[in-house]
């Protein structure tokens, strides 16, 4: 899988004002200041996960509530994981690290809104002007700024059907590439309208393994759903 820089890819914006009539000044330092905090948001908010994967790894090993053969089977899939994000970035999906992995989604999108609200302000400014031109070319920085990366990739199957396939891609904005996608310490939603699904969207339930790597789904109708996220 050809997985996209996750939410640490660096931000491209067009530089001031070329281009662009005369922002006030206020305008464009806020754009400026929450690109650079973005930034630094990515940067830090990887160096969180990777650092509560290590106390992760240290609690598992310390365990006296799982046996010998418990404790290395999860030590061995952490690290995995850990491997996983290092290197690609794949975000880690696991119940472990599941807690970890909303903190880590709560940092990153504030500091996204906030730069996307600096972003909407040059915009209005604009729009009051009546310089259309120039509020859409402010929007093409934002949409570039702000694109949603890729965050996992998951290959569905129904139980029992090994051989037809369908991926699910989710993206950091939380939408799939025909729907929507949620997450909470317990669960990930996959929503997909469809108009032969009851109420018009099937809704899939999906609990990962400790492994991080391996689902089971439910849609609304009691089909029963296995999954495994792909990697490069």
């Amino acid at each position: 899988m050809q997985r996209a820089p996750l939410f640490f890819a660096v931000i491209l914006v067009v530089s001031a004002n070329i281009g662009f009539a005369e922002l006030p000044t206020q305008s464009r330092k806020s754009i400026e200041k929450g690109t650079e905090e973005l930034i630094a948001v990515r940067t830090s908010s990887k160096q969180f996960l990777l650092d509560r994967f290590d106390k992760q790894i240290e609690l598992t090993r310390n365990s006296t509530k799982r046996s010998d053969e418990e404790r290395k089977q999860l030590i061995t899939s952490l690290e995995a994981e850990r491997a996983l994000f290092a290197k690609q970035e794949a975000l880690p999906f696991s119940p472990t690290m599941r807690a970890d992995l909303l903190a880590y989604f709560g940092k990153v999108k504030k500091a996204e809104a906030a730069l996307a609200k600096a972003y909407d302000n040059g915009i209005e400014y604009y729009s009051r002007k009546s310089l259309r031109d120039d509020a859409q070319k402010l929007l093409t920085e934002k949409e570039t700024a702000l694109a949603p990366q890729v965050v996992a990739v998951w290959g569905l199957n129904l139980e029992g059907d090994k051989e037809h396939v369908y991926n699910r891609t989710l993206k950091s904005d939380g939408t799939t590439q025909n729907g929507t996608w949620t997450i909470d310490e317990e669960k990930i939603v996959l929503r997909s309208p469809n108009a032969q699904a009851p109420g018009g969207v099937w809704i899939l339930t999906c609990l990962v393994l400790p492994d991080g790597m391996h689902l089971t789904a439910k849609n609304q109708v009691g089909n029963q759903f296995e999954g495994t996220l792909l990697v490069k």
